[in-house]
């Protein structure tokens, strides 16, 4: 199986480094044997004193040292040979690739313009990337300046991977995405990334924004309901500390959304951002997110995201969707697919 195929090449490598070892060093012994068999009949004649014999060594030494570069640092150049040669192989491969991306004759890309302040979907087709399944069909959705857009469905459906279309990390299918630059965007995770180092570099997190003060990050950390994370650190933001086991999930989701109102994106995007909430606390933040007008594009199962949102996107099978304002659903009564 694999685990002897691994053992087996740990075995081969370990002989490989004993015989290696067992050259190396009597290569270098050579230095102290070779000379004193040439000198020593010399000394025992009486035609040399018993100094030459060191000089020689000396001498000797200094010359196989300068010659034998490549046998001394052998196993260094090895692995300096071995990892060329993975990267040699790997600009191959990419080069394949890319050469099989030109040759490609399947014309349906989707196309993504930067110039909006929003998000519009025009004729939206996307499909998984080897292009073998329809996820979404001629999707069209134009979602105003502090409007907010719900998508819900069955799992597999294709939430996230509308999401990853709209990033442009997915681009087989056909249509048009019109967004703001990717600057102006943020994307808020089921499992936020919590990065080493202090309280401050977390909130801050991922920059290329106005630097907040300590007030700044305390007025935010209340509003997330996190006032007493500071004292973790005993009051002190630029602490470094273990955030990944210190915060639950559900405290880091709540660090997530502290991120975003620090950034102050154009369009915020939450692929089950709050799934780890109790009910209060994820009323708590959408509620400031309506309040304050931000617009976001949310992924949930929860029935009870629908009043915060003014639009609901259920994606159906086989590429179908329905977009309904949240009024409208709610006023039918109807159950939203999850």
């Amino acid at each position: 199986g694999r685990l002897g195929g691994v053992a087996g090449n740990m075995m081969v490598l370990s002989r490989w480094n004993r015989n290696l070892a067992f050259f190396t060093t009597g290569y270098n012994y050579l230095a102290l044997i070779l000379p004193t068999i040439i000198v020593a009949p010399l000394f025992l004649s009486g035609q040399k004193e018993f100094g030459d014999i060191t000089k020689a060594i000396g001498a000797f030494s200094v010359v196989l040292a300068a010659v034998s570069l490549v046998i001394t640092q052998f196993e260094r150049l090895s692995a300096f040979a071995a990892g060329v040669t993975r990267l040699g192989a790997l600009w191959d491969y990419l080069d394949e690739q890319d050469a099989e991306d030109d040759l490609d004759t399947e014309p349906d890309q989707i196309q993504i313009s930067e110039e909006e302040r929003t998000i519009s979907l025009d004729e939206l087709t996307v499909k998984t990337p080897n292009g073998e399944r329809l996820l979404i069909r001629e999707l069209d959705v134009k979602l105003p300046p502090g409007g907010s857009l719900l998508i819900m469905g069955e799992s597999g459906s294709g939430k996230s991977s509308l999401l990853r279309t709209i990033a442009g990390l997915w681009s087989c299918g056909e249509g048009h995405i019109g967004r703001p630059p990717y600057r102006n965007m943020m994307f808020l995770p089921q499992r936020p990334y919590m990065i080493p180092g202090t309280l401050r570099a977390q909130l801050e997190y991922p920059g290329a924004g106005k630097t907040p003060t300590d007030e700044d990050l305390k007025a935010t950390l209340e509003i997330v309901n996190l006032t007493s994370l500071p004292d973790r650190v005993d009051g002190d933001f630029d602490r470094d500390a273990d955030w990944v086991n210190m915060l639950s999930l559900g405290e880091q989701q709540r660090l997530s959304f502290a991120r975003l109102l620090i950034k102050k994106p154009a369009i915020a995007f939450l692929d089950e951002s709050t799934s780890a909430l109790d009910e209060p606390n994820e009323e708590r933040l959408y509620a400031h997110l309506r309040k304050h007008r931000y617009t976001f594009i949310s992924v949930g199962h929860r029935s009870t995201l629908l009043k915060y949102h003014t639009h609901v996107l259920q994606i159906g099978k086989e590429g179908s969707w329905t977009l309904l304002s949240c009024e409208e659903l709610l006023a039918q009564g109807n159950e939203p697919v999850r």
